[in-house]
């Protein structure tokens, strides 16, 4: 069975969400944070919509770590549906440490290993 078909019955859903600094978007650089997370919930559409939760809270709570005063950044979030057509085999064996969370549960972050 491929990941992916296991993924959708156990009802996981990676979730993917990227954003960007205002001073790398002041400075015109293309760089940008990404971050991914499982979801365990009963529809993509659930998944969709808790990963965007996910995703605010990810970075309010990094902003206010890294004392940027903002009221906001904006961030683009999707669901990837076959994650095995994007990951290569030793991004599919990293993507085994990937933390999964309930709808309705927040990730444990690590806002070191990103500095």
């Amino acid at each position: 069975m491929r990941t992916s078909q296991i993924l959708q019955l156990r009802g996981k859903y990676l979730y993917f969400f990227r954003f960007q600094y205002p001073i790398d978007w002041i400075n015109s650089d293309d760089h940008e944070e990404i971050e991914l997370v499982f979801i365990n919930a009963d529809s993509e559409q659930d998944a969709l919509e808790w990963g965007n939760c996910i995703a605010e809270r990810f970075i309010e709570e990094l902003l206010i770590i890294r004392n940027v005063a903002l009221r906001k950044i904006v961030f683009s979030g999707f669901i990837w549906a076959k994650p095995n057509h994007i990951f290569t085999e030793a991004e599919k064996e990293e993507s085994k440490d990937l933390q999964v969370v309930d709808n309705g549960e927040y990730p444990n972050w690590n806002f070191e290993r990103n500095k």
